[in-house]
C-alpha cells in the first residue's frame, strides 16, 4: 500500500516537472508579459503627483495675499505674487480656470513659513476674493494608460468612467489666450466645483521650462547661502586685521580695559 502511494506521488511530481519544462522550453514567450499597444488616437492621460498630495497635511502657516495672479502651467495652477510663486495643492480646475490671468486676493496655508530668501512655496487655498474655495486634486503629470483603459478605448472609443471623470475634472486649457475670464456669480459666497462641457475640454500649453528652472535655481542659491553662512562668534567672526573702532572697543572692554 505504501509503495503504491509512493509511485502515485512520483507520477504527480513527474507530470509537474514535465509541464514546467514545456512552459520554460517549448512555450516560447509564454512567460513574457503581453503589453497592449497604445492607440494613436487615444487621449493623453494624467495622474496626481504623489509627493504634492502628501504635502497638503503639512500646510499650517496662514498667509494672506492681497494681490496675486492665478496662472496655468503644464502641471496645474500657480499663484504669482511679486517674485514669489505658490504651487496650489488643492486644485479645482473648473473654478481656477475662471480666474486665470486675473489679479485676486487669496487666503490660505503654506507648508513653510514665508521667508524672504524663498521664492517657491506650496499652498492650500481656502479663500479667493472673500469666497470660500475648495479643491480635490493636486498638480498632475502625464502617465501611461493601463491595459483596461486601452481595451476600453479600442472597443468603445471612450475611457473607463473613473478615468474620464478625472480627465473631465482637469479640463486643461490650450493656451493662455483661450482661457475665458469671468467673475463669480452674483449672490454666491462659495466657489463650488463645476463640470466642464465638451467645448471647454482643451489640451496643454507649452511648458515654460526656463522660468521654472530659474526659479528653482534662485531658491537653491538662497538655501546654499543660508547654509554656508558661518555662525556668529562675537568680534572674532571678523579677522583681527579687519576690526574697526567698535570692534577694538569691544575687545578692550572684554579684557577689562577702558
Amino acid at each position: 500500500m505504501t509503495q503504491a502511494k509512493e509511485k502515485s506521488a512520483l507520477k504527480r511530481c513527474g507530470a509537474a516537472a514535465l509541464m514546467l519544462a514545456i512552459i520554460l522550453v517549448g512555450g516560447g514567450n509564454r512567460l513574457q508579459a503581453q503589453v497592449l499597444a497604445v492607440p494613436a488616437n487615444m487621449p493623453i492621460l494624467y495622474k496626481e503627483i504623489p509627493d504634492y498630495v502628501k504635502e497638503r497635511s503639512r500646510a499650517r502657516y496662514k498667509i494672506k495675499l492681497s494681490q496675486c495672479q492665478i496662472v496655468f502651467r503644464e502641471d496645474g495652477y500657480y499663484l504669482l505674487s511679486g517674485d514669489r510663486e505658490f504651487v496650489i495643492l488643492n486644485q479645482n480646475p473648473a473654478c481656477l480656470k475662471r480666474f486665470a490671468g486675473k489679479m485676486v486676493a487669496v487666503q490660505g496655508r503654506t507648508t513653510e513659513s514665508v521667508v524672504s530668501w524663498f521664492s517657491l512655496y506650496f499652498v492650500v487655498v481656502d479663500d479667493i476674493n472673500g469666497m470660500k474655495y475648495d479643491g480635490k486634486v493636486g498638480p498632475w503629470m502625464m502617465r501611461e494608460p493601463t491595459d483596461e483603459e486601452i481595451r476600453s478605448w479600442n472597443l468603445h472609443k471612450r475611457l473607463p468612467p473613473a478615468t474620464q471623470k478625472f480627465m473631465t475634472y482637469l479640463a486643461l486649457p490650450k493656451s493662455a489666450s483661450d482661457v475665458r475670464f469671468a467673475g463669480s456669480e452674483a449672490g454666491s459666497n462659495t466657489l463650488a466645483y463645476g463640470t466642464i462641457t465638451s467645448e471647454d475640454n482643451q489640451s496643454l500649453p507649452v511648458a515654460d521650462v526656463n522660468r521654472q528652472l530659474t526659479s528653482i535655481q534662485r531658491q537653491l542659491t538662497g538655501i546654499e547661502q543660508k547654509m554656508a553662512k558661518p555662525p556668529y562668534r562675537g568680534i572674532y567672526s571678523v579677522p583681527e586685521a579687519d576690526w574697526n573702532a567698535t570692534d577694538w572697543s569691544l575687545y578692550m572692554d572684554s579684557q577689562g580695559g577702558g
